[in-house]
């Protein structure tokens, strides 16, 4: 299937990264890697269609660049993260929302169908982020 749409990734972990570059390629993503959420700041100049951040990191995290993209950006995002729960409610506390979230126990299957799902309520370009989290 060719989907024509960027797939961004923000994840300090290589190992999820390249497991889901493979699954999403395969379905006709193309993708785009990030090494922190400081350069993923790039995605507020070159939105991309999803990003999967990294939810918490030293300087930026992924609800603190959510909040920078989305003042320029209205992209809906989803968390992946073990700390699904925390999450939504820092989430609310911030006055933000999430299509929803996936905890830890995630697979490469499920991820793709929930991509899927929201990129078809979405238009392309800037449409969505999801923040993950490796910790």
């Amino acid at each position: 299937t060719y989907h024509s749409r960027t797939i961004a990734m923000v994840n300090t972990d290589p190992c999820i990264p390249a497991d889901l570059t493979s699954v999403l390629n395969q379905d006709g993503y193309a993708f785009a890697g990030y090494a922190n959420a400081q350069s993923a700041l790039d995605l507020i100049d070159n939105p991309s269609d999803l990003a999967i951040l990294d939810k918490s990191e030293p300087d930026l995290g992924g609800i603190e660049l959510i909040r920078h993209i989305r003042a320029h950006h209205a992209m809906p995002v989803n968390f992946l993260s073990p700390w699904a729960d925390e999450l939504e409610k820092a989430l609310r506390a911030s006055g933000m929302t999430a299509e929803g979230n996936i905890g830890s126990s995630f697979s490469v299957t499920k991820i793709l169908a929930l991509t899927n799902a929201i990129l078809a309520k979405f238009p392309p370009k800037p449409s969505i982020a999801i923040a993950m989290s490796s910790n």
